[in-house]
């Protein structure tokens, strides 16, 4: 669609003949001397792009004046390109410079090639060596307490002025867990910006309102889907950028407190803002939370593992009186098929279903006397919260999870549904 309106639109004005969209593969030495005949370059990309734009960057190499939008995405060539806040004023500095004429043009390349000397590949070489050289010199060989020594020095040098962006998958648990340790950074006044794959339901969002330090959350395709373009994905230290996923650490045989090891957790637990209306409603739902179950279902096997999770507590003694069966509206199916068995098949009287907003649920959580829970979002939030709570631990890792946060004065029970009798611990 847009390359034919473009191409009609050249036609009808008459350039046509100086018009051309080039779509197929083109090597090195070509791009480069089409590069030579520009007069302008123009770049244009989301802020949701993270990465450093390499297009941009070779017509600023050929001493092309550059023009781009201010998004992380051009911030390496800045200083050597004209900067605009949007399209619009994109498409006007175009006509501006048209207007102006040679003159302007030529200081505009002379600006450009600036860039060359300045962060050119022997600019960069060189800068990697002097850098090589002063760790060499000032650590010699690696001990345990050189490397905390440069761990410490990597983070005098964050800048408050600029987010750590943190890069992870499409995951609101894993973005709650990774805040028990980011959280000591938020409060000496840091803030964030994270970046997820852009697969799946957009839950995240949520948390820039929840937490108050995280100012952005985008989405973008950053090969967290099993690509394997992506070998290392664990950042080795305290940096303004980096990059994890819970899942592929413990698979690895790894302990989540070795996950950012380099920042230490924070012992006095942070403040998420659940919201007012989250708060009333929960209170509203659950006004006695004495003997009070609440069991959060949000998938087909959660479904099918809920009725033997409560006989299998009830083996051991613990009857609820009340059970409220709690789920979300885009897995509300699950929720209400749960009430159906229930009530059918089991002595428990008070039962009710309730279908609530993210926030509502954690506040839920809160009030009820006991949590059941699969692996999501609430499983996060009662890990971290040291709620009392039930879970469904499907997988290795997630077993190792949940033992090594009850070592750290978690208050929760662990049961595997295909254990007999169930895991207490």
């Amino acid at each position: 669609m847009i390359r034919c309106s473009l191409t009609n639109f050249a036609q009808e004005q008459g350039f046509d003949d100086r018009f051309h969209i080039h779509s197929e593969f083109m090597d090195t030495s070509e791009f480069r001397e089409r590069l030579y005949t520009f007069d302008i370059g123009f770049a244009h990309t989301s802020p949701k792009i993270v990465s450093n734009s390499g297009a941009a960057a070779d017509m600023v190499s050929c001493g092309v004046p550059v023009i781009v939008n201010d998004v992380p995405h051009f911030s390496h060539i800045k200083p050597y390109v004209v900067v605009k806040a949007d399209l619009k004023e994109m498409i006007m500095e175009v006509i501006n410079i048209h207007k102006k004429g040679q003159p302007h043009l030529d200081v505009l390349r002379k600006k450009a090639l600036e860039a060359v000397p300045a962060i050119g590949y022997s600019k960069m070489a060189q800068k990697h060596v002097e850098i090589y050289n002063r760790a060499i010199a000032e650590f010699g060989p690696s001990t345990t307490k050189q490397l905390v020594g440069v761990v410490e020095d990597r983070r005098r040098f964050l800048n408050k002025d600029n987010f750590i962006t943190v890069t992870c998958p499409n995951s609101v648990w894993q973005i709650l867990l990774l805040w028990r340790k980011l959280s000591t950074l938020a409060k000496e006044g840091y803030s964030f910006r994270f970046v997820v794959q852009n697969t799946g339901m957009m839950e995240p969002s949520i948390l820039s309102f929840v937490l108050e330090d995280i100012v952005e959350v985008h989405y973008a395709d950053v090969g967290m889907d099993d690509d394997p373009r992506v070998a290392r994905i664990h950042s080795r230290s305290l940096a303004q950028n980096m990059t994890t996923d819970i899942v592929r650490w413990l698979k690895d045989g790894k302990s989540f407190a070795d996950l950012f090891g380099f920042i230490e957790e924070d012992s006095n637990p942070y403040v998420m803002n659940l919201g007012e209306f989250a708060v009333n409603r929960a209170k509203v739902v659950i006004p006695d939370p004495t003997d009070v179950a609440l069991i959060n279902v949000d998938d087909e096997p959660m479904l099918f593992r809920a009725t033997t999770i409560l006989q299998n507590t009830a083996r051991e003694g613990i009857v609820f009186k009340k059970l409220i069966i709690m789920g979300k509206p885009t897995t509300e199916r699950y929720a209400r098929a749960l009430y159906e068995k229930i009530v059918v098949g089991t002595s428990i009287d008070d039962v009710k279903v309730v279908i609530e907003d993210t926030r509502t649920r954690w506040a839920l959580c809160d009030r009820a006397h006991t949590v059941i829970t699969g692996w999501d979002d609430v499983a996060a939030y009662c890990l971290n919260n040291s709620i009392n709570a039930v879970y469904d631990c499907r997988k290795e890792w997630q077993d190792k999870l949940v033992d090594e946060l009850m070592k750290t004065g978690v208050r929760t029970s662990k049961f595997m549904a295909w254990d007999e009798p169930v895991t207490r611990r």
